[in-house]
């Protein structure tokens, strides 16, 4: 089997006033990327995820929680639970 690389362009997505705007940039058998924008206290809500999880704050500030743990995040800021356990986040 060849060695197979994949080229993930910048994608961006937009921010709605009291809405979470979300964009698949790809989609498997073995996990997804997904791109979130969260409007200003928008929040997704506690949840378990088939795959283990990567959380990459690009932009803004928001509360991650994680296993019942709070993080404070800000720009730039990335988080790995290693864990599929319970996590939601909600931005400031």
């Amino acid at each position: 089997m060849q060695n197979q690389r994949y080229l993930v362009s910048p994608v961006q997505s937009d921010y709605a006033e009291g809405a979470i705007v979300s964009k698949t940039v790809l989609k498997k058998q073995t996990g997804n990327i997904s791109l979130f924008s969260f409007g200003k206290g928008e929040a997704l809500s506690e949840h378990t995820a088939p795959f283990d999880a990567l959380i990459q704050v690009v932009d803004g500030r928001g509360e991650i929680i994680i296993g019942g743990k709070s993080f404070l995040s800000g720009n730039r800021s990335e988080y790995n639970p290693a864990c599929r356990c319970t996590s939601c986040c909600q931005s400031r």
